[in-house]
């Protein structure tokens, strides 16, 4: 049985091992993509925090003074005092601290070194052959660390006392992390199979069930009204605030693009995904026109608790610290059991070379 369950294990890790090292690492980098993206940017990002930020009103016009030929699409508030504010214009994101107005720079629209990681991490940037690749790869991960569970499980020993080179040191390290890290990788693994194989369980489920209901708005009223826009930035945002005071903005659109002020509303949660609503006010005369229902189809809120589980953030910085330190421990992973499968191909070979002199010399 042992036999079959190295076989298992090895093949796995000859097919899928560098592509699960590939998910880790970049997996890792996705963890913390906001931060990192602030880091290469710092220039942009970061600012001198102060009591009072300006009004959204005194900001665009910043923007407007700058870049005079293009419309503000939207402003995004930042998570952070220490941080700045990104508004979006059809030319690119322009970064201006809050406090000042000061507009810090632009950053041109268009695909970026986290975001190839990304494309990396879903689809190995090679489109619908890469996306099938990752699939299958994540189940054969998940036979990978079953099947290394079967084999540590006899002795159930974790040592370590450092790499000589020899087979069993690169024996032990493998056994280690993988025994330290298992519960995370095979969450991680388990997570991601089941969001690659998102697309096939929702059209099963529809064929079982039929299409899903569409969740009700909390509010709708009439049309907006024409005319020239008559409600500030700042009185939307406020009016926005109002209606759900637990939330917090996150962005907020302009009504040059859509034709109303349409104000992303999230309710930060300590344990859980965040809560995300999205507030439609008529630009005329300040009426709410819906309010987005949190009250999502059970299948739409299983993938979205597995997403913020496969992504560490149900438990915040602490989840996305240990899903980043797992990932990037399955390349040393990766890397010890190649050198246990060439010390002991090389230890098999040498063996049979013995027996093929020693039946020679008789």
């Amino acid at each position: 049985m042992r036999r079959w369950i190295f076989r298992v294990h090895l093949w796995c890790g000859a097919l899928a091992g560098a592509f699960f090292a590939v998910l880790g690492l970049s997996g890792s980098v996705l963890a913390f993509e906001s931060p990192l993206d602030r880091l290469l940017h710092a220039r942009l990002s970061f600012v001198a925090p102060s009591q009072h930020a300006l009004s959204l009103e005194t900001i665009i016009r910043s923007v407007k003074m700058r870049f005079p030929t293009d419309d503000v699409v939207a402003v995004t508030f930042a998570p952070s005092p220490k941080l700045s504010w990104e508004v979006a214009l059809p030319s690119g994101i322009v970064y201006v601290n809050p406090y000042t107005g000061q507009v810090l720079g632009q950053r041109e629209r268009g695909q970026t070194i986290l975001g190839l990681a990304g494309e990396i991490h879903v689809r190995l940037a090679t489109g619908t052959v890469g996306a099938t690749i990752i699939r299958w790869s994540n189940l054969m991960a998940l036979l990978l660390l079953i099947s290394g569970v079967g084999l540590w499980w006899p002795n159930r020993r974790i040592r370590f006392g450092g790499l000589d080179g020899t087979r069993r040191s690169w024996s032990d390290l493998h056994q280690a992390i993988g025994a330290v890290f298992f519960t995370f990788l095979f969450i991680a693994a388990g997570t991601g199979a089941l969001t690659s194989f998102e697309g096939p369980i929702r059209h099963a489920i529809r064929t079982l069930r039929g299409p899903d209901s569409v969740p009700p708005l909390q509010v709708m009223s009439a049309p907006p009204s024409q005319g020239p826009t008559t409600i500030e930035p700042d009185e939307a945002l406020r009016l926005a605030k109002a209606t759900l005071p637990r939330d917090t903005p996150v962005r907020m659109q302009m009504p040059a693009y859509g034709g109303t002020y349409k104000v992303l509303m999230t309710e930060r949660r300590f344990v859980g995904p965040d809560t995300e609503r999205l507030i439609t006010i008529d630009p005329h005369s300040g009426q709410i026109l819906s309010v987005s229902s949190d009250d999502l189809p059970l299948i739409d809120r299983f993938f979205e608790i597995n997403e913020s589980v496969h992504t560490g953030s149900i438990l915040g910085m602490v989840g996305r610290s240990l899903v980043a330190i797992a990932g990037v421990m399955i390349l040393p992973q990766a890397i010890s059991g190649l050198f246990m499968w060439w010390k002991r191909t090389r230890s098999r070979k040498k063996r049979e070379g013995i027996r093929l002199v020693a039946g020679v010399s008789k």
